[in-house]
């Protein structure tokens, strides 16, 4: 990808199951991410759609009750960091200076 864009894409899969009186349908869900870096590398904007082909569910019967709860879910969210950057070994610049001298 270009600089300053990251993609993610992630999925699951989860066979039928049996608990007691409850069954368990299967189910499964690929999910998408995309992010954007903005203002210097200090932000990013990140939209993200999980169950992507409508496929996830949660659906189970017992002998009392069925129900379904529908898992699509469209994020769209701003990060911003403030103050200082710090460097990958997690101590600031002027830390390790201050350290050093």
């Amino acid at each position: 990808m270009s600089a300053g864009w990251h993609a993610e894409l992630s999925g699951w899969y989860n066979s039928k199951a049996i608990y007691d009186i409850t069954t368990v349908q299967p189910g499964g869900a690929l999910s998408m991410g995309v992010k954007k870096e903005v203002v210097k590398k200090k932000g990013s904007i990140s939209l993200d759609v999980a169950d992507l082909f409508w496929i996830d569910f949660f659906l189970h019967t017992d002998v009392y009750l069925n129900s379904y709860s529908p898992s699509r879910k469209v994020t769209l969210s701003f990060s911003y960091r403030f103050g200082k950057v710090i460097s990958q070994s997690g101590i600031a610049p002027e830390e390790v200076n201050r350290v050093q001298k």
